[in-house]
């Protein structure tokens, strides 16, 4: 987003209507940063993003097509499953892997 708190807070400060709904929701006339980005994760918490990758890891193997199964098993393959799950896993914050050569081949 490349943009500091301050100008953050000034850009949700100068919307009459988010000024109502903060008032109304944290009871201070002041908007924070902090609040702001709590006023984010409780939004983010309610949004249902769904995919047919979702109903495939519930076991529907129809969800996805012939080159979505080819591409998720290239994905494994290449050793990137147990790199996704140590993120999501282990301790949920980003890490940057770096590879020197990497060679997809498409069949």
């Amino acid at each position: 987003m490349a943009s500091t708190p301050e100008l953050i807070e000034s850009r949700v400060g100068k919307n009459p209507e988010y000024i109502k709904a903060f008032r109304k929701v944290f009871g201070e006339d002041e908007i924070t940063f902090d609040n702001i980005t709590k006023a984010i994760a409780a939004y983010e918490k309610i949004l249902v993003t769904r995919s047919s990758y979702d109903e495939f890891l519930e076991g529907n193997e129809t969800a996805l097509t012939k080159e979505e199964k080819r591409g998720l098993n290239l994905f494994i393959d290449m050793g990137c499953k147990p790199v996704i799950l140590s993120l999501l896993l282990v301790d949920k914050r980003f890490k940057s892997f770096r590879y020197e050569r990497i060679t997809v081949l498409l069949i």
